[in-house]
């Protein structure tokens, strides 16, 4: 009877926890039939900006999100691979200062909110400078607040989740065993049917907000690529 009772409450915490996922996927990406490119500017810097080309893709294990991230001056520095069932990371990629892409390790795969309470880990290890040191990127998520009042984003009043992010950078010299950490507090916005609309640091140091979306020929051009 108890093990009964102890399925029922699995399942119901399953359903539960499967309805709540779908309610904040409203707040990821929209999937669209070719790429589109979100421009962000920083508003401290206003000549700083990043560029993240979106496109999905699909093979043997489903349909997957992938989000570029390029520099102001149009270089790739890192790559997320997102499973569209799960919202849960599948990859993840890295560029080196060389220019040189790297596969990261993942410990942990939750980065996009999930859920409303508790806390979404992501984890990932991958090679530093000629192999000699290695990095360990840690964001520990939480959601602070689904605002009810809307705000304008894409001239476009939208509904937004804020959240929360402790962010730690640890880097490991395996050989010498010495390891050092910086350690911030960053706030992640997202907006219902658009996604990652703004993040900035605890004294907007660095405020980076989506200035507009460009469709697969606009973006290109803006990277500097022929299409």
């Amino acid at each position: 009877m108890k093990y009964l009772v102890c399925l029922l409450l699995l399942s119901m915490a399953a359903c539960s926890s499967n309805e709540e996922r779908e309610e904040l996927r409203a707040y990821f990406y929209p999937e669209n039939k070719e790429d589109k490119f979100y421009v962000y500017r920083d508003q401290t810097n206003g000549l700083d900006e990043q560029i993240h080309r979106i496109y999905t893709v699909k093979d043997s294990k489903g349909k997957h999100l992938v989000i570029e991230r390029y520099n102001a001056e149009g270089r790739i520095t890192e790559a997320y691979n997102y499973g569209l069932d799960s919202l849960l990371l599948d990859d993840y990629m890295v560029v080196d200062r060389d220019g040189k892409k790297r596969q990261a390790e993942l410990f942990k795969n939750e980065l996009f909110p999930i859920r409303r309470s508790g806390e979404m880990y992501f984890a990932s290890r991958f090679p530093g400078v000629a192999d000699s040191t290695f990095f360990l990127y840690e964001i520990k998520r939480r959601v602070e607040e689904e605002k009810v009042s809307k705000a304008m984003y894409m001239d476009k009043e939208r509904q937004l989740l804020l959240c929360a992010d402790h962010v730690r950078l640890t880097v490991f010299n395996p050989f010498t065993k010495k390891e050092n950490s910086k350690e911030s507090k960053v706030f992640t916005v997202y907006a219902k049917d658009l996604g990652l609309v703004e993040w900035f640091d605890e004294g907007k140091n660095v405020h980076f907000v989506l200035e507009q979306v460009l469709d697969r020929k606009e973006g290109l051009k803006l990277l500097g690529r022929s299409h």
